[in-house]
This record gives C-alpha cells, structure tokens and sequence, in this order.
C-alpha cells in the first residue's frame, strides 16, 4: 500500500490495464469495451489500486475537463485506457477475447458522484466554508417553543438535517439541504450555534461522504495472507495478517477516500489534488510547484477579468 493510505488492514485491488479501449453503439446505448490481454499470456499490465495515490486524482481532473467542454467520449476512453473502468466483470467475447464493458453513462454517474464526494471532502479536511456553503444549502425557520412538534426534529422523512438551540420562548431550526442529493434522509441531530458554523458545515458533509460510501467500503472480501504460530512456555500464540480484498475499481476508489478520512492530519491540495500532510495548520498546497501554479492562475483571472 502507498504510505498515504495508512490502514491497520492491508488493502489490495488488483486491477489490470486494458490492451485496447474503445467506444461502441449497442442496441442504442453507447458502452465502452476495454480488451484485455489474457492473464495467461504474459502480456497484460496490472497494478495495485493502493499502491497508486493518483488514481482520484486523475479522475478528478478528468472530470473537470469534461464539465469545461471536454469531449466526454475522448477524455474517458483516455482515462480508462490509464487505469481501466469503474465497475464489469471479466468475459470472453465471440472473438474469444477477455474484456469488460461498461455504459458511457454509468462510468460517467458514478465518475461524478465520485467527483462531488471527493470535492465536498476537500472543502471539508481544508476549511473552506465558501466552497461547502456551494454544495449545502442552510434554511432557518423561527419556532415558539411551545408550539414546536419534537417529532418534526426527529423527522428523517424530511430529507433534511435538524439542528436546534432554544432561546427563551423562541426556537430556532436550521435545515440543510445538499445539493448534490436532495433525498438524503436526516439521522443525526446536534445543537445550532452560529459561532460554530464551521463546525456544523463539517460535521454534515463527512457524516453525508460516510453514508455515501459506506455501502462501496462494506464489499470489500476480509481473508488472511497468513498464519503464524509462536510458543513459549507452552502457551501458543497465533497471529494472522488480515488483507482486505476489492474486486472491482470503483470500490476500492471509495475505500481509499475511507481511509484518508481515518486519518485527521490530511489536507487536499487544491491544484494537484493529491492528499498531503501540512507541516504548517496554514499549508494550503502541497509543494512550491502547486503555490507557484495556483499563484499564476490568479493572476491570469484577474488579468482577464481587467481586460
């Protein structure tokens, strides 16, 4: 595993390269076939999904192209040429050549879910409660205390989060919305006080990014590279190393956003996108490189903004 993903299982996605990719119409839905060399043949190129911290990040900037214009067709065909695609089985066609195939449009929904799960993270772990407030919506509403139903707190058919603070006969309730997915249910209730709005704001995007990948994270195969057997003084001791084991890409994509979430010290540096530790709390970015370029970027968005 990459020193970036510090887990205490040992995680592994063994992923092979595709030897061709290309972009079909079948029965009216575009699909994308990746062929690939069989296992057998010496000739196929494979990779550890967590041995690679470049993976979402490379998705992420993909991603971005498209939605700024980027030929989609293009620009996943090259990405999945890179590292393969999100979710298939291996099969063998007519021409009895392994492959995997998967929809342009199901690669692409669940490119993007990724993509906004990844951002709301990066806006979360760097404390960006301007770009958090883009992807949460905050409504308040001013109750009479006796008058309010408890039950409309607690209220998960709602599809909101509830939070709360009395003062004297007034109650205000704060409801957040996320973009991103309006039929989130709430579960979780804490206390609404304005001077912790950061906190809040945190709170709801990393207990909403759990929900969401918890369902990817739980298909993950629990097995045992090996048994170890010590004795001494006729007691035994066994000991077991655990692997935890990914079949396809796109689950082991959201196992590595799991694990960084573990971790408390990580930021996401906002040119690059890779995950990195600050030495400073102040760090923004990663390395000189990625300030140099992020200062660069704003000075040309101002220079195009005066002309």
């Amino acid at each position: 595993m990459h020193k970036t993903f510090s887990f205490p299982i040992h995680c592994e996605s063994p992923q092979v390269k595709p030897d061709s990719v290309e972009v079909r119409n079948v029965n009216g839905e575009v699909v994308i076939f990746a062929s690939i060399n069989p296992p057998d043949s010496h000739a196929f190129e494979a990779y550890d999904v967590f041995d690679k911290v470049e993976i979402i990040p490379s998705l992420v900037k993909m991603v971005e192209k498209i939605k700024n214009g980027g030929n989609k067709k293009k620009e996943i065909k090259k990405w999945v040429k890179e590292w393969g695609l999100l979710k298939g089985s291996l099969t063998k066609n007519e021409f009895d050549q392994y492959e995997m195939r998967q929809s342009i449009d199901s690669f692409w929904r669940e490119a993007e879910k990724l993509y906004d799960l990844w951002n709301l993270h990066k806006h979360t772990v760097n404390r960006d409660l301007e770009s958090i407030k883009k992807h949460v919506q905050k409504k308040e509403k001013i109750y009479d205390s006796h008058t309010l139903n408890t039950d409309f707190i607690h209220d998960e058919e709602s599809g909101t989060y509830l939070f709360f603070s009395e003062s004297e006969s007034k109650v205000k309730v704060a409801e957040f919305f996320l973009f991103s997915n309006k039929d989130y249910k709430a579960k979780e209730i804490a206390i609404w006080d304005e001077s912790e709005e950061l906190v809040t704001y945190q709170y709801i995007c990393m207990h909403y990014i759990l929900n969401q990948i918890e369902e990817h994270v739980s298909k993950g195969i629990l097995r045992h590279y090996w048994l170890k057997r010590d004795s001494y003084q006729e007691k035994d001791y066994f000991k077991i190393e655990p692997i935890l084991t990914f079949n396809n890409l796109l689950d082991a994509l959201y196992m590595q956003l799991f694990i960084l979430m573990t971790e408390n010290e990580k930021k996401i540096c906002p040119v690059c996108e890779h995950p990195f530790t600050p030495e400073r709390k102040d760090k923004k970015y990663c390395s000189e490189t990625c300030y140099l370029t992020a200062k660069s970027r704003r000075y040309r968005a101002r220079k195009n903004a005066a002309m």
